[in-house]
């Protein structure tokens, strides 16, 4: 379990330039650029696998991660005699510098889970911690990536209630743990392909799909912890992966009933994930295998003039089939519930004095999941829960108010990834919408 009281920054900028070249073809051009600074106490508790004994890890963490993106797409829509074409495009580069400072880990104390008992619960103060990380010594790292990407996809209408899409992308990946080492360099190349087919026994009113995808996933640097039994923490060091690797298929249906006013879309899928990168940031290992099951419903609907409802349920089963000692035949920590319910419903005035006026209501639900979950040491699940959030507005042509109330019932509940976070409890928020 970990636990944090970082000074997070974020700072996102993004141009988009569109361009008519001809009838038959478009452009458009993306840049952007990011930065996110990180620094403050970091803290996790590391199970000792007694059944009631937590050690506790601290860190002075400072970081910093800066990327900048730029994309060209070239849109066509060709035909060639009755058979339209929709053709995609596209190159793609990105380039991450990713700024490691703070201090190394130390252990700090013990939590007994069973007695209610921390040796030091008394001296958890900033003073307290900043003497006892004065020995920690300096975490510096710079780590690189740059990956350059083509694609080209193209969309064949081969009948008028029948088409294809085909479409193959390339990624060359160059990453350094350090960017200033020549000798911890990692470099790659990787092709996806992906296949799909919709047809549409009643024009505009039913569609059924299906898709193949045989996608990667390159993985961000992670720091490694390097432990003993006791997880104690030896040392650490900054660490890229091999891309983790997918193959997905997918069958779905979608329909439009009542004269158009609903749109319900259900879909089921498989993934088999490959070369998975498995841990919490101890001990991170590469080589894991996940297979996931699953199916997703979603209702678009307007029953009446201004109102609008969205609602979608989903099922996931993921069990791991490959990985380190404990994982195998659990479900996977990053995975989340099991069960997730989401609804949300606005109506806005037509007429009358009170038009433009709109309310909201809705909420989410998610299953019981486990944030820990490996045979070695046990489960920690987190608890299910329903929250309920809504909102009131005031919307005319180039501006709008809205007023939205979250977590009416002020409930406390978590999410995590080995992890355990605390999620916002009752919380009414302003905003301000201006069209220039």
């Amino acid at each position: 379990m970990s636990f944090d009281s970082a000074l997070r920054v974020t700072f996102n900028l993004q141009a988009t330039a569109n361009y008519k070249i001809s009838e038959n073809w478009t452009s458009k051009t993306i840049v952007s650029r990011s930065s996110t600074k990180t620094e403050g106490y970091y803290q996790y508790l590391w199970d000792q696998s007694n059944g009631k004994d937590f050690t506790r890890f601290i860190a002075d963490v400072g970081g910093e991660t800066n990327t900048t993106g730029i994309q060209q797409n070239f849109v066509g829509n060709l035909n060639f005699g009755s058979v339209k074409n929709k053709l995609l495009v596209g190159l793609d580069y990105f380039q991450r510098d990713f700024i490691q400072g703070g201090t190394g880990w130390i252990g700090y104390g013990t939590v007994n889970i069973v007695d209610q008992t921390d040796t030091n619960a008394g001296v958890l103060t900033k003073s307290s911690v900043s003497a006892a990380l004065e020995g920690a010594g300096q975490k510096i790292g710079h780590a690189q990536a740059k990956i350059y990407s083509a694609y080209v996809s193209d969309v064949v209408n081969i009948l008028p209630n029948l088409s294809a899409m085909l479409s193959l992308r390339v990624d060359h990946f160059t990453g350094r743990a350090s960017a200033y080492a020549t000798d911890d360099s990692k470099e790659q190349t990787t092709l996806s392909p992906k296949l799909g087919l919709v047809y549409q026994p009643i024009p505009d009113k039913v569609s059924v799909f299906g898709n193949y995808m045989n996608g990667f996933r390159n993985v961000d640097p992670s720091t490694v912890q390097i432990t003993d039994n006791l997880g104690n923490v030896l040392s650490s060091e900054l660490r890229y992966f091999d891309p983790e690797h997918a193959n997905q298929w997918e069958v779905g249906t979608k329909a439009n009933l009542a004269g158009d006013k609903f749109s319900i879309t259900a879909s089921y899928y498989s993934i088999n994930v490959k070369n998975k990168v498995m841990g919490n940031g101890v001990n991170i290992n590469q080589g894991g295998e996940v297979d996931s099951k699953g199916f997703e419903v979603s209702v678009l609907g307007s029953p009446i003039p201004g109102m609008n409802i969205i609602a979608g349920y989903s099922y996931n089963d993921s069990n791991v089939v490959k990985g380190d000692e404990g994982y195998p035949g659990h479900r996977t920590e990053d995975a989340g519930p099991k069960n997730l319910i989401n609804f949300w419903g606005t109506y806005k005035i037509q007429e009358g004095s009170l038009k433009n006026f709109g309310i909201g209501f809705g909420g989410n639900s998610a299953s019981r999941f486990y944030t820990l979950n490996r045979g070695e040491i046990g489960a920690f699940p987190l608890p299910s829960y329903i929250i309920m959030n809504s909102s009131l507005s005031y919307t005319e042509d180039r501006y709008s108010i809205i007023l939205k109330l979250d977590n009416i019932a002020n409930k406390k509940y978590f999410s995590g990834w080995s992890t355990v976070t605390p999620q916002r409890l009752r919380t009414l928020s302003l905003s301000l919408n201006y069209k220039f």
